[in-house]
């Protein structure tokens, strides 16, 4: 008897077995595979009843016949003879090339782009209430919307150049991921970077949970040509290692910071945060060290730390909604007058806690921002929208059942998922 029902229980597991792989099949029969204007994979979109599966075929870092529009690039290593490893992509094409001077021009088919380097932190002069300061987060990777927002707040010139004097402008976290020209916005940022401290101003470079993911190499918000690309020149966590110049320039980068009395913080101090005690300096070194040491420690890189914190604009399972006796209290601990966050959106750039908590990332509903004239903080109005970036011209066809490279699209997620794909978000 029990021989009987081992077969039979056999024979039913066989049957199932056989009825999900009929179903898998037929339905990556009628399956649509979706391709980057580049041609890298973005999407398979499987049929499940009536609604379709958005499977993540970008995660496999793969591309049937690539030829991206744009160059991607450059990634900057430092040798041991003194040199430079230059690396891009064009077309579907790796470059490489040895330099021994800290510059390099670069064409890619008609874009033609000079990228300069410095090998040491830039001296800034110390702040004075007197420096007007500019702020603008959550740029991820959109290099046109920073330029067109530039000269319109009067930080740069037509050029692109640094045209604010001894202003100070801050970039308040989240300029990577989710665009496509993060190597481009970040070559810019470094440039402007000297720029500013050769006029007497200052770019602070402050990071905030994209930062983060990108130093620890997770994947699940980058975009697909521009990850595509890095994995062809190196592995992803390496483009952003100590070992290149990008790489070692954002480690240095602080988590906030303070100039005269505002407190600059991409996410916000949370209550949990506020009973450390530390203080700014103790902070950013707490997450250099965090860095270094690939110690992944809860208190700046979780949901209450400073990059991730959104408790200023509501609660969640972790936290309730920021009280004004919270907001005093960290204004005392800090020595500040009022906080300025970005990383959670919110329809209006209104001052909110009494005009003490000042939140800036408006995404693409308002174009209104934030500048600090006078020692006073002033709402500036603009038309301009920043709009996360969509690729216009995907392409698609059905999904081949006898196409590898459809097969290897769809099977090469589970490859990349053992290297941290699904970070928070």
């Amino acid at each position: 008897m029990v021989r009987r029902w081992r077969r039979i229980s056999m024979w039913i597991g066989l049957s199932l077995i056989i009825i999900a792989l009929t179903w898998f099949v037929l339905a990556m029969s009628r399956a649509v595979v979706v391709f980057t204007e580049g041609g890298i994979y973005q999407r398979i979109m499987i049929p499940v009843g009536a609604k379709f599966l958005a499977w993540r075929a970008d995660l496999a870092i793969h591309a049937e016949q690539p030829d991206l529009r744009m160059p991607q690039g450059p990634i900057v290593a430092p040798r041991a003879d003194n040199r430079y490893e230059v690396s891009w992509v064009c077309g579907q094409d790796v470059q490489r090339e040895l330099v021994t001077a800290t510059e390099i021009d670069l064409q890619c088919r008609d874009h033609r782009r000079h990228i300069h380097w410095m090998t040491t932190q830039a001296t800034q002069r110390p702040f004075s209430s007197d420096n007007n300061v500019a702020v603008i987060s959550d740029l991820e990777g959109n290099l046109a919307y920073f330029l067109d927002w530039g000269k319109h707040a009067g930080v740069l010139d037509d050029a692109g150049r640094w045209a604010f004097g001894d202003g100070q402008l801050v970039i308040l976290g989240d300029s990577v991921d989710r665009g496509r020209q993060v190597f481009d916005l970040l070559w810019k940022l470094h440039a402007l970077e000297y720029e500013a401290t050769i006029a007497g101003g200052a770019v602070h470079v402050i990071l905030g949970n994209h930062e983060q993911y990108v130093l620890q190499g997770r994947l699940s918000s980058v975009e697909p040509e521009h990850l595509w690309a890095t994995e062809q020149m190196m592995p992803y966590a390496d483009a952003w290692s100590a070992q290149t110049v990008l790489g070692r320039w954002l480690r240095s980068k602080p988590i906030m910071l303070t100039l005269g009395d505002t407190l600059f913080v991409h996410g916000g101090i949370s209550p949990s945060a506020l009973q450390l005690g530390l203080t700014v300096e103790q902070w950013n070194q707490r997450h250099r060290s965090a860095l270094m040491l690939n110690n992944h420690d809860p208190q700046v890189f979780g949901p209450t730390s400073p990059t991730q914190y959104r408790g200023y604009l509501y609660a969640t399972d972790a936290y309730s909604l920021a009280t004004q006796s919270h907001i005093e209290a960290t204004l005392t601990q800090f020595g500040v007058q009022r906080i300025v966050v970005g990383h959670t959106q919110t329809e209006a750039l209104t001052p909110r806690f009494n005009n003490r908590v000042f939140a800036i990332e408006l995404g693409e509903h308002a174009g209104d921002y934030l500048m600090i004239m006078n020692h006073e903080p002033v709402v500036k109005q603009s038309e301009l929208r920043k709009q996360r970036f969509r690729d216009p011209n995907t392409h698609q066809r059905q999904f081949e059942l006898l196409n590898r490279s459809d097969w290897r699209a769809f099977f090469g997620v589970f490859i990349t998922a053992g290297r941290s794909v699904f970070a928070s978000m």
